[in-house]
Order: C-alpha cells, then sequence, then structure tokens
C-alpha cells in the first residue's frame, strides 16, 4: 500500500501545473514566490507548459543547442561518459538549448538539478522550477534582489554595469 502511494504522490508532483510548480518549488528552495512567478510568465508567454523553445522569437537572443552543449562539456558541467548517458551529443542538438516554463539552456542549468540528468527533465514543471529557483540563489548573490529578474534575461554583466 505504502508503495501505491508513494507512486500517486510522485505522479502527481511531476503532474503539476507549472504555477503549482513554482508555490511548491519557491517553498522548498526558500526564494521569492512573486520573483519566480514572474520569470515563468516572461520565459513561457504566461507561465504555462513549453518544451523546447521555437525560434520564432526572433527579438530574442538565443544560444543554439550544439553551441551551447559544446561550451558547457568544455566547461566541464556537461559530461558526455559511460556515467552520464544522457549528456551524449545526439541527432537532436536543440534539445540542449531553451527549453521549459522558466526558458533554461539545458546545457548551462541541468546540473543544479542532478549531475547527470537528461535536458528533457526541465520540461517537467517541478524540475524546472526547482533548477529556476536554484538559479535565482545564486543571482541574488550577485545582485541586488530588484534586479534579479534583469540578471536572468540581460546576464550578470550587464546589469553590473548598468545595463
Amino acid at each position: 500500500m505504502t508503495a501505491i502511494a508513494s507512486l500517486i504522490l510522485y505522479a502527481r508532483l511531476l503532474a503539476l501545473d507549472p504555477r503549482e510548480a513554482v508555490t511548491l518549488a519557491a517553498r522548498l528552495e526558500r526564494v521569492d514566490e512573486a520573483t519566480l512567478m514572474h520569470l515563468c510568465v516572461i520565459e513561457s508567454g504566461g507561465c504555462r507548459r513549453v518544451g523546447i523553445h521555437a525560434r520564432a522569437r526572433p527579438n530574442v537572443a538565443r544560444r543554439p543547442g550544439l553551441g551551447a552543449w559544446v561550451k558547457a562539456m568544455r566547461a566541464g558541467i556537461v559530461r558526455p561518459s559511460e556515467e552520464c548517458p544522457h549528456h551524449q551529443q545526439s541527432d537532436d542538438p536543440e534539445r540542449w538549448g531553451v527549453r521549459g516554463p522558466f526558458g533554461l539552456v539545458a546545457a548551462y542549468h541541468l546540473h543544479r538539478l542532478a549531475p547527470c540528468a537528461a535536458p528533457e527533465a526541465l520540461d517537467v514543471p517541478l524540475l524546472a522550477a526547482v533548477v529556476a529557483a536554484r538559479h535565482v540563489q545564486q543571482l541574488r548573490r550577485m545582485v541586488p534582489a530588484d534586479r534579479v529578474a534583469d540578471a536572468w534575461r540581460l546576464g550578470v554583466g550587464r546589469v553590473r554595469r548598468g545595463a
């Protein structure tokens, strides 16, 4: 009976709506829920489920998945090996690009979830919200609280330089 209850809880957590995931992740990771919700709304057009982000937004700079994967591999964030089979480059390099309700570049942010997680994990709202919350925590150490959303979108360097 306990195993069934655990499976039901697990399924429920994986099926959370992105807004519910924001609320739970904010509490679990102790970050400001409003900031996390704002980022979700901006990145997914209303805090909704999204897989790989389309290139249909020409005014938004997006790093292609292959470029991100190569850069992350050189930095040691992505570790293609027998221990991390999900980190091998595949026929679909875009899987390492921008994805999920928070618009996270999988190659750069996946390590905040687990060392060898698959990029598709960021399509699960709760997992993406936890990764986003952990990124917000890091940004909070680098920029003032009122500039976290700007640092998310523009980069820490630009915010520090006064952009």
